[in-house]
């Protein structure tokens, strides 16, 4: 998740965060090197915490793994209920097509993370292993572990592929059906009567003076043929809003009838201008 303005990660950022990375990651082992859990491991020929000893394995499982692990995970966690708390704000389908692309994203992100700090299971596992049967296991033992631990983490990368294009296919899927129930809605729309003309010119006159204004020119043609004529702006409130508008002219007493429909108050009862 980016901020809208760039200026506020720019390339130096991550140059500057990378440095910082290594920095901190050199800071985990000092905790181990003042209390001596460093040691000389003559079958691997360098100095590193002895699998050995349990302590200096707690030790750098909760400073290297799980410390990071539970404020990367709060704040992600936290982000998450953020968003649902604020997703009531969202109105435009756009914006929420991108909050559910964010949650999908997120909730991957924290999959990915229990994942690769669960791959760091065989170090807790070799001071208990020492521990009770008083030596290390034995290093083609240990190969094989890694190997199944490399190929299941391969397999749960495919799942969550999979589960990325079925998220994508569910996000289209539903902003279909949310603009076809829109358009349904839209259709079902019912023509209301507003009002009643003496004549042709009466309807003319009083639909331009009463705030209407059309892009198309106003025609009334024969009886039992509507003309259509979306207006492009009605006063409401004090407002400018679209609506639609249809008329329909009587020849047997050259009255025309105006049907709208787009605004709730025009939806009322027909008002006469002197026809009974």
């Amino acid at each position: 998740m980016y901020p809208i303005q760039t200026k506020h990660q720019p390339f130096s950022f991550y140059i500057i965060v990378s440095f910082g990375q290594w920095i901190f990651s050199a800071l985990e082992l000092i905790p181990s090197l003042l209390i001596g859990d460093m040691e000389y491991l003559h079958n691997d020929y360098h100095c590193q915490v002895a699998p050995s000893s349990m302590r200096g394995s707690l030790i750098v499982c909760v400073l290297g793994f799980l410390f990071p692990f539970i404020i990367i995970a709060c704040s992600y966690v936290y982000t998450i209920y953020y968003i649902r708390q604020h997703s009531s704000t969202i109105i435009t389908t756009k914006q929420r097509k991108s909050m559910r692309r964010d949650m999908i994203i997120l909730k991957r992100v924290l999959i990915i993370l229990t994942l690769l700090t669960s791959s760091a299971a065989p170090h807790a596992f070799f001071p208990v292993a020492y521990r009770f049967l008083g030596s290390l296991p034995t290093w083609h033992i240990l190969y094989k572990k890694w190997n199944m631990d490399s190929s299941q983490l391969q397999r749960v990368a495919q799942c969550i592929s999979g589960s990325e294009s079925g998220n994508e296919v569910e996000l289209e899927s539903s902003n279909n059906s949310e603009s076809f129930k829109k358009k349904a809605k839209q259709n079902r729309r019912k023509w209301v009567p507003l009002c009643t003309y003496n004549n042709k010119d009466d309807a003319i006159t009083k639909i331009k003076n009463d705030g209407i204004r059309s892009k198309t020119h106003i025609n009334i043609t024969s009886e039992g043929k509507w003309v259509y004529d979306r207006c492009s702006q009605v006063k409401r409130h004090g407002k400018q809003s679209p609506v639609d508008i249809h008329l329909l002219y009587h020849s047997e007493n050259e009255c025309v009838t105006m049907y709208g429909t787009g605004l709730d108050h025009l939806h009322q009862q027909p008002k006469s201008t002197g026809i009974n």
